[in-house]
């Protein structure tokens, strides 16, 4: 488990943030910023990972791994419902003293949908498009739902994969590879799953796929696999280790700087000869 506060990752989240602000702030400038929700969602899986991890290491019976997820469960909903009850709160008291009247029932359905943890869905049938130029204040949830449903998803997969097996992490590893998988083709193929999203409903195929956890589950995996490789080595003395995290953080910092178009322009046109 992550016990001590990781700079590295930190600093990640931070320009995530800020990719998305600018985006939603100057979206000419930083036509890209949006990508920094999909970030997140790796950082998510890099550190939810190592939970996931604890209730299922221990050679337990099934009843006490279901203990343990039952605790995963509460330390999540500790961990993010006062955040986004206190978010709720003084987003419907704006919008109810300064929103348009008209779009008081549409941004109502978004609040409750976002409180039932359907966020993306509300966002999917309420907003549609997410880069429309009129969109719900809080269209912004869905990320939160969709990293919600990948919590209730993965353990329970994962517990019963792991329902008779005792190799957890080799079981882990492959189940994440697995899941990896199969969501990064519904997310550069969607039309192969066409006829189940037709029997579900999905009128637009293209509006769902933006939010929906199926084609964000990747995302999170492969911070998950990211922490499955590097657990085992010293933090402390492990040049590799030291190398890679601010690697990663040096790739995200030009990442970012590409987002401005101007920047990137100005850097195109410099490395040429």
């Amino acid at each position: 488990m992550i016990k001590e506060r990781r700079t590295d990752i930190q600093v990640i989240r931070g320009l995530a943030v800020i990719a998305v602000v600018l985006f939603h702030s100057f979206e000419e400038v930083f036509p890209n910023g949006y990508l920094g929700v999909d970030a997140f969602f790796v950082i998510s899986g890099f550190v939810i990972t190592p939970l996931i991890f604890e209730v299922f290491t221990a050679e337990v019976p099934a009843r006490r791994r279901l203990l343990n997820l039952n605790r995963f469960y509460i330390r999540r909903f500790f961990r993010l419902a006062p955040a986004l009850g206190i978010t709720l709160g003084l987003a419907a008291i704006t919008i109810f003293l300064f929103g348009p009247v008209s779009d008081h029932s549409r941004f109502a359905r978004q609040g409750i949908a976002t409180l039932l943890l359907a966020g993306n869905l509300g966002a999917y049938k309420y907003n549609g498009n997410y880069f429309q130029p009129n969109p719900n204040p809080l269209l912004h949830t869905w990320s939160l739902s969709v990293e919600v449903q990948i919590y209730l998803i993965i353990p329970l997969f994962l517990f019963v994969v792991l329902m008779k097996q005792t190799k957890a992490l080799k079981i882990i590893s492959l189940s994440y590879a697995f899941l990896a998988s199969v969501s990064v083709i519904a997310f550069t193929q969607p039309s192969i799953y066409l006829t189940f999203f037709d029997l579900i409903g999905i009128e637009n195929l293209y509006d769902f796929q933006f939010y929906s956890p199926i084609t964000r589950i990747w995302q999170f995996c492969i911070g998950g696999m990211c922490w499955i490789f590097l657990k085992d080595m010293d933090t402390k003395k492990s040049k590799i280790y030291l190398a890679l995290n601010y690697s990663l953080i040096l790739l995200f910092f030009f990442y970012f700087l590409y987002l401005c178009g101007p920047i990137a322009t100005l850097v195109l046109y410099l490395s040429q000869p």
